[in-house]
């Protein structure tokens, strides 16, 4: 299937950890698909149709749920210590897992991706979401 714009969005991420040793390494051991997919993203190609969300949701779906809370309440964390003038700042991410930031402070960047993320949720209608 030809890659979609979701695929765009995570393999670079990936694609990072994939080229380090010890993180690809892991990635190879524990999900080889994972790992397989990284190798055609680092040189995507147009093969045909889109993926179904029907085939996506199974594997997808975990992941959105487990990851995705985790990263936006570090990107909460991340954006109120920006407004408060913080260079560093601790969040629980879930079941009493503590993550603290120091090192290079709150990043700017992200602060800016939640605010537009949070626009873009408040458009869509109640019944939508």
């Amino acid at each position: 299937a030809s890659p979609a714009l979701a695929d765009f969005g995570l393999s670079g991420q990936l694609l990072q950890c994939f080229g380090d040793v010890l993180a690809g390494e892991l990635m190879r051991m524990h999900a080889p698909r994972v790992a397989l997919w990284c190798e055609v993203m680092a040189n995507p190609q147009p093969e045909g149709d889109f993926e179904e969300w029907t085939t996506l949701a199974p594997t997808l779906e975990p992941l959105i749920a487990s990851q995705v809370k985790l990263f936006l309440r570090w990107s909460d964390a991340n954006a109120k210590a920006l407004q408060s003038g913080q260079k560093d700042f601790v969040v629980d991410l879930g079941d009493g897992q503590m993550w603290s930031q120091s090192v290079g402070g709150p990043q700017r960047y992200h602060a800016k991706s939640l605010k537009e993320l949070r626009r873009k949720f408040a458009a869509v209608p109640q019944a939508e979401r």
